[in-house]
């Protein structure tokens, strides 16, 4: 092999190097989120709207808005449940929620005023 041959052999070799490593080291593509139509419940005094969307991971996500309708002192409450997480959310006005990605589960939705 001549020095030609050579100098070919090795650009090709890290060429093909350099473009493993980088196939290798490269991002996975982020899973596609799809989301649900918005729904609405409604109390006495309190609406709250939610858009269920999962990731393709196994977690969802809801996002919407609690409103007091009255805005009379009382205040709309509302405690959202994604599976074994929960979290309330109290406004006396409108207020808008989202509880980021969590592992799915059944959802609950809770309202009431106080």
């Amino acid at each position: 092999m001549n020095a030609a041959q050579r100098l070919a052999a090795l650009t090709g070799c890290a060429a093909l190097a350099a473009t493993s490593l980088t196939a290798a080291t490269a991002t996975p593509a982020t899973a596609a989120v799809t989301c649900s139509k918005t729904q609405t419940k409604t109390a006495t005094g309190v609406k709250i709207t939610y858009r269920p969307c999962t990731d393709g991971n196994g977690r969802t996500r809801l996002t919407g808005t609690l409103t007091d309708t009255k805005e009379d002192g009382f205040y709309a409450v509302a405690n959202v449940r994604i599976g074994d997480w929960s979290m309330g959310v109290k406004t006396g006005s409108s207020k808008y929620y989202s509880t980021g990605f969590r592992t799915s589960g059944s959802i609950g939705i809770t309202i009431f005023r106080s």
